[in-house]
């Protein structure tokens, strides 16, 4: 079923490189605002689409766990996302200059550069205007329920009564596992347009803040305003996510690379051996460079090895001690002591106690003053045991 799935997943992907493609040989390279705008809307119809199949798909995998669930969901995701958003912009820079219409007047990369500022701009807009259309769709519910309350209760005289919050919270929105992938997966886009453009056309790079600004103040307005409780739920922390930002990475050294050795004037002219050497150089310098800064600023501080070890360490104790109870607690019941948990006591010099703890009626009559405080009991409880032993 997996394979399936993914493969239909490629399948779409396919789709939406065909329909750029074609895009392209519609403009023929005249690539005006006209072209960035018809771009954009074909980037969020196909997301749109593809948002409604993704879970559809994951669940006719029919995994055994959520972890599983929740990887093999956000990998399809990224996969449609590269080519729905970064294949227009790779194909610009890669084959533009060998089609027949050629480059346009200032270049192949004049025109990537002019591409990506203004998708960017109209994908942010729309953003700004999905936001605003989500709030407005939650207000409309509450208003057409207060409308419609209200004509019924005008005519039995009745005002309107107070909403409670359970209430109003069945009008928001939903934020379950799509939407946070969503909203991540906004994030890490957006990061990738400047690891892979952003040499190119660094003007990019304010724009991907713009979105980040807009991504996280929007849903943040959208998750406390607007949208229903989330429920609790252990969290696996970053994830497969980093290793979607590793791979955007090595992804944008190999780019760039490309990009020198193709239109750069140092290797106009030269063999294909040549070029490819300029690559495989470039992007060993990147590695080398990579290493120096992991060992001179390390992904994990010295602070948070010694908190781990330290929490290992109470781990160990912990099921040391509680090992030693059990034992002392099997000893004690072939010496006809009260060693169930609620009266079995370990003391500090690893001795077993049992304390008395049939304070049943006690307990359901509320007499409260009548039940020693678990220090008292064991305190005297030594104490006999010392008397009764001299």
């Amino acid at each position: 079923r997996r394979f399936c799935s993914t493969l239909f997943t490629l399948v779409f992907c396919c789709l939406v490189a065909s329909c750029i493609i074609l895009w392209f040989q519609i403009f023929q390279g005249n690539l005006d605002v006209a072209a960035s705008v018809c771009l954009s809307l074909m980037i969020l119809f196909f997301q749109l689409v593809y948002n409604l199949l993704v879970p559809v798909l994951t669940e006719w995998e029919n995994h055994e766990y959520q972890s599983s669930y929740y990887d093999s969901y956000v990998c399809k995701q990224f996969m449609f996302e590269c080519v729905n958003r970064y294949s227009a912009f790779f194909f610009l820079a890669v084959k533009q200059r060998h089609t027949q219409a050629g480059c346009p007047d200032g270049g192949c990369m004049a025109s990537l550069k002019k591409q990506l500022w203004m998708t960017l701009l109209i994908l942010s807009v729309s953003r700004i205007a999905e936001i605003i259309v989500a709030s407005i769709i939650v207000r409309l519910k509450i208003m057409w329920e207060d409308y419609n309350l209200k004509k019924g209760l005008k005519e039995e005289g009745k005002e309107l009564p107070k909403r409670s919050f359970a209430e109003l919270q069945s009008k928001f929105a939903e934020t379950r596992l799509q939407e946070q992938i969503d909203n991540m997966m906004q994030l890490v886009l957006a990061l990738g347009f400047i690891l892979l453009f952003g040499p190119v056309a660094p003007v990019i790079v304010p724009f991907c803040l713009a979105v980040f600004v807009i991504q996280l103040r929007g849903s943040a307005y959208m998750l406390v305003r607007f949208s229903k409780r989330t429920l609790p739920r252990q969290q696996f922390g970053i994830g497969i996510w980093g290793t979607i930002v590793n791979m955007l990475m090595h992804v944008s050294v190999l780019f760039s690379g490309f990009l020198i050795v193709v239109y750069s004037t140092t290797f106009a002219g030269t063999p294909l051996l040549t070029k490819m050497a300029g690559i495989i150089i470039y992007v060993l310098c990147m590695q080398v460079v990579w290493l120096l800064v992991d060992l001179a600023y390390p992904a994990q501080s010295a602070a948070t090895k010694i908190l781990q070890a330290r929490r290992d360490r109470v781990r160990k104790v912990v099921l040391e001690k509680a090992t030693d109870l059990i034992a002392k607690m099997a000893e004690a019941d072939d010496e006809d002591v009260d060693c169930s948990p609620s009266s079995a006591f370990l003391t500090g010099d690893g001795k077993f106690l049992s304390v008395n703890a049939d304070l049943d009626e006690e307990v359901k009559q509320g007499e409260w003053d009548k039940i020693p405080h678990m220090q008292d009991a064991v305190s005297s409880r030594s104490r006999n045991t010392e008397v009764s032993g001299g």
